[in-house]
């Protein structure tokens, strides 16, 4: 079995489990949503490429389109900010600047090509 786009939580020991992708380009705890069904250490899900042939406490995002879905939900008031981002409270000119809105389908393709370049290897 390949490397797989997962969504996962800590342990309840509040440390990285090890099913998790270690190699350089495997993504570990990208775009952490807060899940109050749960208790910390557990209360996120995050997103991350798995190692080869790993069970564990995981679900598989099966496709891009799926990733792209899922963080079009859990991502729908998130933003990106660039180094340019520096907002002064007392100037509001400077809030949104360096600041743009959170895209889905970019972020879910940058995951999934780092995907294949790891199937690939």
């Amino acid at each position: 079995m390949a490397h797989q786009v997962i969504k996962y939580r800590l342990t309840a020991e509040g440390t990285v489990p090890d099913f998790l992708c270690t190699e350089p380009n495997g993504f570990r705890g990208l775009y952490p949503v807060y899940d109050d069904l749960y208790s910390k250490p557990r209360n996120f899900v995050m997103v991350a490429v798995s190692g080869e042939d790993v069970t564990g406490d995981f679900e598989v995002v099966a496709t891009e389109q799926a990733l792209e879905s899922y963080l079009s939900t859990v991502g729908a008031d998130w933003y990106t900010y660039t180094d340019a981002y520096k907002p002064v409270e007392t100037k509001p000119e400077t809030w949104d600047v360096g600041k743009f809105p959170f895209d889905p389908a970019v972020s879910a393709a940058e995951v999934w090509a780092n995907l294949t370049m790891l199937n690939a290897e």
